[in-house]
Formats: structure tokens, C-alpha cells, sequence
């Protein structure tokens, strides 16, 4: 029952603030000379290192940062931002005597490549899917060299439980061929705003639910009644009703045209789980992020002001946490609002792969939990995670099957249950490797070969457009 084996973090700013190019960093340096212009990149704006920098300067222009009138209360506020944030770091590391690996601020200077990775996935470009593949190696391989070979080591050899406190998406980073988010169990919730990270890691209490309370679910629905996308969800779950694969479950669809109808229904409703329907959106760097309701963008901040929040929510929605984004994501919204386990999305995201994801994370509690929790609890972390693996375990053999024709359905229907039994009846930590062996079986293939296969095309899978955060390892579902 140890919630985690490690915590991996890194403080950092609104994402805007690391441009040296924007409008506040230019209207401060006409007041600077270039040493000082200098000092505030080198130091402020785009630190490499871990709070320290260093600077190439003549003895003549010398001089104490501190007694500048620009540069002093900037070095006085960001000094007093880490000396919070590693105080509240400390706190749950000595609180759950666990390590805390501290990422260099390199690893949050990779917006460009983020923001094309973000264009290709909204885009229709084709070979899409092998481009991302590239690009989201490309992006691994950048934060690897940033961290370096000993730290990475430390933070991920013989780990298994895994909490990230950092706004880059460590999901994606990649170690033997797999994304950290589908090898760990991993939770992360973002540094910034400072008051939401903060709150989440010192106010969200480890929590017991019975198994009961996980059936009652409630999904909100906003679309126009001409969207073609209405009801791809409702039929996928009134298909599994019919499928005999709900059984046991309560599931409340109610259609909502406005914000306040949003906080009427939340009110209204006791359970424990809500998932949102919707269609959403972002504002780019510095505009918060929102949901599409009843035809107008709602932003949900402070909605805890006026209803209940459950503790998991889940954002079938677009860009939801937009990995090109401002802070304020509907994420963080609702983190800030109260829940303590958030799904969110980093981009655009396929309508049919949500709704699969959805239905597919409905099965797993009516179904696979009432087994599991015959032999010990669960958290929410956990019913997460091997969703999570499942679903990369469904993407990798679809695109071989459907799109590199490579697989016969027989033989995908084959690979996929004996990788299903591997990640839930026997959670085995080696079933990625096993998942490699099978399908280089199948196809004939050496481990070479196979491993070049993942090297090329499965760096990138849709699942990784979802996020996991908050602290969903501190929901936890007990048998009744």
C-alpha cells in the first residue's frame, strides 16, 4: 500500500514567460543594458541548470543583480516561488519516505517542438501517424539527453509507482521503446498555478470508497442535435448495456445547454465519477482552456464556488490539458475545484477512440474490478494504468492490422487476450516485452526486427493524447 517509490519534479512558469521574444521581456530590456539583457535570459527566462546560471562577462561590467531595480524583486520573487515549491516537495517526500529527483529547467524549454507536435495532431497531414511517431521520439530523445543518462537511472530503475510534479508531458518520455506512462504507474500534477499544485499535494487526503459508489456515474452531454459526433458515445454505452458488459452499473446521461445547468446537475448528483461529453478547446499560451456548451465556451474555474465536484472526472472532450496550452486548462480547473483524479486531453482527439476509451474504462469497473477486489483494494491509479496499457496494447495491434496490414483478425484478437490476461490476471511488469515476442511471432520476425518495428511506428499511439493527473492514487475502491 506505499503510494509511490519516487517523486520526479521540476518548478516552472507560465509557458509564455519562457519566450525571450514576448512583449514583457522586450519592454523590460529597454530599461536594461546587455549585460543585464543577458543576466534575465540567461537566468530567468531560459535557465538551463537547476535555479543557478553562469555568465560569460568583462570585469568592467560587473555588477550585483540584486541592486537593480528591474532585475532585483524578478530574482527576489522567483527565489521565494522555489523556496515554496521545494518546501511542499519535501513535505511529501518526508511524508511518504520516498526520494525526490529534481529535473533540470531544460526539460521545460521544449514548447516548439511540443507546439509542431500539436499542429500535426490537428492537422490532416497524411502519413500522420508515422510523423508523430517521429516526432514524439525526436521529443523523448531531447528530454533524455536533458536529464542525462545517472538521473534518468535514478528516477526510473526499479521503480513501479511513480508521482510527477512537472508541467511537460513526462508521459511521452520513452525508455526501452516504451512511454513512461504506459511502463509506470504514474500520476502527475502539473507545477503551475503554484496554488492548485500545492494544494493538490498537501490537501487531497488518501480516500476509501466502497466498490458501490464507483457504479453510480454520471455523463454530461452538450452537443448541438445536428453534430455528427452526438451520439457516438450514448450508443457505445447503450451497446455495451445490451452487450450484458455494464451489468451493475447506474449510468445517468443528462444533456446540459449552459453552465448553470452544469452546476444544477453536478449538485444534484452523489456519486463519486462524472465524465464530460462535449467538444473543447484552448486559447493558445496565455488564454484558459474551456468546454463547449450549449454553444458558448465555458471556462470552469472556480465552479467549486457553486457545486460539488466529484473526485474523478473524466474529459472525453479536445484539449482538455493542450500540451501547447496555458496553466489554465479545464484540468487544472477542475483539479482546482476539488477533484483528485482528472483525465484529461493534450490535443484534438478521435471521437470513436474517446468513446472505445470510455466504454472500454466502463467495462473495467463492472466487470474486471468486482474480480479483482475479491483478493485486495485498488486505487483509482491502478484501474487507470492498466486502461491505459490495454488501450496502447489495442492501438499498437489496430494500426498493424488496419493500416500496415501485417495482422490477420485472427491473429489480433489472439495477441490482444493473451496481452489482456498478462497486464490484468497476472500483472505481469514484463508484458511489454512479452507483447513484442508475440506479435515478432506472428510475424515472423527477429527481436531486431520487431524492436526497429516499435522504434518507427509506436513511439506515437492515440492513447497518448490522454493525461492522468491529480492523485488518483489516493482513491481507493474496497470491496463493498
Amino acid at each position: 500500500f506505499r503510494k509511490n517509490d519516487a517523486i520526479v519534479h521540476c518548478p516552472s512558469v507560465y509557458t509564455y514567460l519562457y519566450r525571450a521574444e514576448e512583449k514583457q521581456w522586450r519592454d523590460l530590456n529597454r530599461h536594461l543594458s546587455n549585460p543585464k539583457r543577458n543576466f534575465l535570459k540567461a537566468t530567468l527566462i531560459r535557465g538551463k541548470g537547476y535555479g543557478n546560471s553562469s555568465l560569460t562577462i568583462s570585469k568592467e561590467d560587473v555588477f550585483n543583480p540584486y541592486e537593480d531595480k528591474i532585475l532585483g524583486p524578478l530574482l527576489r520573487d522567483r527565489q521565494i516561488e522555489l523556496a515554496m515549491f521545494t518546501t511542499t516537495i519535501s513535505i511529501v517526500a518526508s511524508n511518504q519516505f520516498i526520494p525526490a529527483l529534481r529535473l533540470p529547467n531544460s526539460v521545460m524549454l521544449g514548447g516548439d517542438k511540443l507546439k509542431v507536435i500539436g499542429q500535426i495532431v490537428s492537422s490532416n497531414v497524411k502519413q500522420w501517424h508515422e510523423k508523430l511517431s517521429g516526432k514524439f521520439f525526436e521529443y523523448s530523445e531531447l528530454l533524455k539527453t536533458d536529464i542525462g543518462e545517472p538521473l534518468l537511472f535514478g528516477i526510473f530503475n526499479n521503480r513501479e509507482k511513480i508521482l510527477a510534479v512537472c508541467d511537460f508531458p513526462i508521459e511521452w518520455l520513452s525508455i526501452d521503446l516504451l512511454p513512461v506512462m504506459f511502463r509506470y504507474e504514474l500520476s502527475r500534477i502539473p507545477s503551475t498555478p503554484g496554488n492548485v499544485s500545492t494544494n493538490v499535494l498537501l490537501s487531497v487526503p488518501k480516500h476509501a470508497y466502497p466498490y458501490s459508489a464507483l457504479c453510480d456515474i454520471l455523463i454530461i452531454r452538450s452537443f448541438d442535435e445536428n453534430d455528427i459526433i452526438r451520439d457516438h458515445l450514448s450508443k457505445v454505452v447503450e451497446w455495451g448495456y445490451d452487450e450484458g458488459r455494464l451489468q451493475g452499473l447506474r449510468v445517468q446521461l443528462v444533456d446540459v445547454a449552459s453552465k448553470d445547468e452544469i452546476i444544477e446537475v453536478l449538485r444534484s448528483f452523489k456519486g463519486i465519477m462524472v465524465i464530460f461529453d462535449c467538444h473543447g478547446g484552448h486559447g493558445g499560451e496565455k488564454d484558459s482552456a474551456w468546454l463547449h456548451i450549449g454553444g458558448e465556451n465555458v471556462d470552469v474555474w472556480h465552479i467549486y464556488q457553486n457545486t460539488r465536484v466529484p473526485p474523478i472526472v473524466i474529459l472525453a472532450a479536445c484539449s482538455t490539458h493542450p500540451v501547447e496550452g496555458s496553466h489554465a486548462s479545464v484540468a487544472n480547473g477542475f483539479l482546482e475545484s476539488g477533484a483528485c483524479s482528472v483525465l484529461g486531453t493534450f490535443a484534438p482527439i478521435n471521437s470513436d477512440h474517446a468513446a472505445t476509451f470510455v466504454i472500454r474504462l466502463l467495462t473495467r469497473v463492472a466487470v474486471y474490478l468486482p474480480i479483482a477486489l475479491k483478493s485486495r483494494p485498488y486505487t483509482w491509479r491502478e484501474i487507470i494504468s492498466g486502461l491505459f496499457r490495454m488501450s496502447y496494447t489495442r492501438d499498437v495491434l489496430t494500426y498493424l492490422r488496419d493500416d500496415k496490414k501485417l495482422l490477420s483478425q485472427n491473429q489480433y484478437a489472439s495477441i490482444h487476450i493473451k496481452t489482456n490476461i498478462l497486464v490484468n490476471s497476472l500483472e505481469d511488469r514484463g508484458w511489454f516485452d512479452k507483447f513484442k515476442l508475440l506479435i515478432g511471432e506472428e510475424l515472423k520476425i527477429d527481436r531486431c526486427a520487431i524492436n526497429d518495428l516499435f522504434l518507427q511506428y509506436f513511439q506515437f499511439v492515440e492513447t497518448m493524447l490522454m493525461v492522468q493527473l491529480g492523485r488518483p492514487e489516493n482513491i481507493v475502491i474496497i470491496a463493498d
